[in-house]
């Protein structure tokens, strides 16, 4: 791999490891930066040559232990190890073999990389084997996120792309695997080398690395920290001098090299020595204090994350319960659309107006103590509510100011909760427990209406605010009784307002995203006034408990849908697949009012949360695609406020519209009531037929326009390019910049 030199004898050989799916040549920038006297040897994994696909893949064991092998046969003197993301689980296990077989190993540097294994117990091991990564994995979807990052862009034939992704999915899979079994067994003895951690400060994929790097102790008890200013994940490519210098500086024979300067002609006098610590990189050979004392008062504990988990699962079905009572209770005792509306709106409306305070504020705040707040808060107008109905002086205006409570404290609690996560959780575990979190909030999606349509029959609202009540304590109970630690979390990286108007420019000079966006805004109008109309139309055939069975079908749809799209990977072209969601989308609208069966609505829902699994996937793979890792929060937070102001406008407009617009033409002599019937809640029926027909236009529309069709070919991909900027501004003013040039046909990075 090392350039043609005159001779000079070899003081340090570099085994480098490739990141999963890499070949040896993309160590070849690295390869020319490094001086005479150091020699490069990159690893080229059986299986992962395109021109020999049916060449087998070799498991991690088997491999390092040719390679080991291969060293021990063919190299002499001085070893240093260097990975380069998944390709560090090999290369930790190489320098261990390599020391146990005696070899002088000077130094371990794992670049872009922390140790990932799956979460332990035997239930993740079932779903390992029964679910393998690599089986279960969209290649499609995994290929977009590396391109984000500047991996494989290079990557264009179909086949091509299929092969590659199988061969990444299988070397990530086997790195789990191995960080799994080594946390599981333990090491019979860690590296008595120095391990180095490089990072990129802008790499996205080794977030809160000033306290990750610290994961590496499992392995060597001397850890250091290089950080390289600007850097993305592909620093290996981009910033091969300064990997260069990094590795040598820790890892160099005594009398090895300083790499000499690009413009510099090779000569045969003898190198200088090795340079200091280069200016690019800050160096962290120690914990710093605000960290180690931290960790031992309170260490992350998986066993505290679960408890913590399931308090709030539990509160969560408990505020489910009571707000499927609450707004049962309001319609039962007024028979009025537009007031149900209102109770509907009330819930949503403080998480609506109140993100932005309450994200600023678990950033800033102990989150322990907002939960605690927010949960006793919502308990608060809980117990009211409970007082009110044994005293029989339960009122309309009381349910409202009880929905609005705990929709405030909801407000709170979540960006704290969600904040807390990467607390609470050995950051290895990280991705992991998102995941856990995730699952929990759509459990409860499911869970609360089945059980609460049930309960509201057995025990009535009473008892459902008892329950409730249990599971407040509960929460408040396990948040108590821990102690969170004192650790680096996930943070707003902007103000709220700043974020939404850089997005706003983001979107406005680019017409297909704008087209786009006016789309599925419109949707959420016509998708809310048939979520609110659904509850009042199914209770006009069936009681609580079909109504519960019927509202959970939304949640399996979502579910069903992500599944899908998470194994799947969607349509080749995004557009088509946003285009043929929304007619599925149209379609399941119309279908809750065809008849007056539980059989339409449950059908219905389950198709809108089907598809609305698959328009936001899809968008957020344009969005991946077409916008830097660095603006992309401005764009989905941009997307996301227009998507929540029309949600409230299709919940207070519904009633109106089912109420004396459409429940006139369904009367006995009404113009429709020979097409859909007349009869209690067929004027609701008729308001879900309009806004599905009026969703199949926008389809349509959609279809037709051309920005929205064409959005892929007429925006660039996004390029992370080889340096990071911080300042969003400045990246956002390039990315502006790319697209002039990409709609002149000029020169594209």
């Amino acid at each position: 791999m090392t350039p043609s030199r005159p001779a000079t004898p070899t003081q340090l050989t570099l085994l480098c490891v490739p990141f999963g799916g890499g070949s040896a040549i993309t160590f070849q920038s690295l390869a020319d930066a490094l001086p005479p006297g150091v020699s490069l040897y990159a690893l080229e994994r059986p299986g992962h040559d395109l021109n020999r696909p049916d060449e087998p893949l070799l498991g991690l064991d088997e491999l390092v232990d040719r390679c080991v092998a291969e060293v021990l046969e063919g190299i002499k003197g001085p070893v240093a190890v260097y990975g380069h993301c998944v390709g560090g689980a090999e290369a930790v296990e190489l320098a261990r073999r390599l020391e146990a077989a005696g070899v002088e190993l000077t130094g371990m540097v794992i670049g872009a990389h922390f140790p990932a294994p799956r979460l332990p117990g035997r239930l993740f091991t079932w779903l390992r084997r029964w679910f393998p990564l690599e089986r279960w994995t969209s290649k499609r979807r995994t290929l977009e996120a590396l391109r984000a990052m500047g991996f494989f862009t290079e990557v264009f034939d179909e086949n091509e792309k299929d092969f590659v992704m199988r061969v990444v999915l299988a070397d990530s899979a086997a790195g789990e695997d191995y960080y799994t079994d080594v946390y599981a067994n333990g090491l019979p003895r860690k590296l008595s080398a120095p391990l180095v951690c490089v990072v990129g400060s802008g790499d996205r994929a080794t977030e809160l690395y000033q306290e990750r790097y610290l994961e590496w102790e499992f392995f060597s008890d001397r850890v250091s920290l290089e950080v390289i200013d600007g850097a993305g994940h592909y620093f290996a490519k981009h910033q091969p001098g300064e990997l260069a210098s990094i590795i040598l500086a820790n890892c160099g024979a005594p009398t090895a090299a300083a790499p000499p300067r690009a413009d510099a002609p090779e000569t045969d006098a003898a190198p200088p020595p090795l340079p200091e610590q280069p200016e690019h990189a800050a160096a962290v050979p120690a914990a710093p204090a605000a960290h180690r004392p931290a960790a031992r008062r309170t260490m992350p504990s998986l066993t505290v994350f679960y408890l913590i988990a399931i308090g709030q699962l539990v509160s969560l079905i408990g505020s489910g319960l009571t707000g499927f009572g609450m707004s049962l209770w309001v319609y039962q005792q007024t028979r009025s659309v537009s007031l149900f509306a209102t109770a509907t709106v009330l819930a949503l409306l403080p998480a609506v107006v109140l993100s932005p305070v309450a994200g600023a504020l678990a950033d800033r705040w102990d989150r322990r103590r907002i939960m605690v707040l927010a949960d006793s808060l919502a308990a608060a107008g809980t117990v009211s509510l409970a007082l009110l109905l044994w005293l029989g002086q339960l009122q309309l205006w009381h349910v409202f100011t009880a929905i609005s409570v705990t929709a405030v404290a909801t407000a709170f609690q979540q960006p704290a909760y969600l904040a807390a996560v990467t607390q609470l959780v050995p950051k290895r575990y990280y991705g992991r427990a998102n995941g856990i979190v995730s699952l929990g909030t759509a459990t409860s999606t499911v869970l609360a209406p089945l059980v609460g349509g049930a309960l509201v029959i057995a025990v009535g609202l009473r008892g459902i605010v008892v329950i409730d009540l249990l599971t407040f304590a509960v929460a408040v109970t396990v948040t108590l009784s821990v102690r969170f630690p004192d650790t680096l979390f996930v943070r707003r990286e902007e103000p709220f307002l700043r974020e939404i108007l850089g997005g706003w420019r983001f979107i406005i000079r680019r017409h297909g995203l704008v087209a786009l966006v006016v789309l599925t805004a419109s949707l959420n109008y016509f998708f809310s006034m048939v979520e609110v109309l659904v509850t009042p139309l199914t209770l006009s055939f069936g009681d609580p408990a079909v109504l519960g069975r019927v509202l959970a079908a939304s949640g399996v749809g979502m579910l069903v849908g992500s599944v899908l799209m998470g194994v799947w990977g969607g349509t080749a072209r995004r557009t088509t697949g946003i285009l043929a969601s929304v007619v599925l989308l149209g379609a399941s609208l119309l279908t809750v009012g065809l008849h007056p069966s539980p059989l339409f609505p449950t059908l219905g829902l389950f198709g809108m949360g089907l598809a609305t699994a698959l328009v936001n996937t899809h968008w957020l793979a344009i969005v991946q695609a077409k916008v830097g890792l660095e603006l992309q929060g401005r764009v989905l937070s941009m997307g996301q406020m227009l998507s929540w102001l029309m949600v409230p406008a299709g919940f207070l407009t519904a009633g109106p519209l089912a109420e004396h617009v459409f429940a006139p033409m369904v009367s006995p002599d009404g113009a429709l009531a020979a097409v859909v019937g007349n009869g209690p809640g067929r004027g609701m029926a008729v308001a879900a037929i309009v806004a599905g027909l009026c969703s199949l236009a926008l389809a349509v529309a959609g279809i037709a326009y051309r920005p929205i069709r064409n959005v892929e070919d007429e925006l660039p991909d996004n390029d992370p390019g080889a340096v990071i900027l911080a300042d969003k501004d400045r990246l956002q003013e390039a990315a502006d910049r790319q697209l002039v040039l990409h709609k002149s046909g000029g020169p594209r990075r």
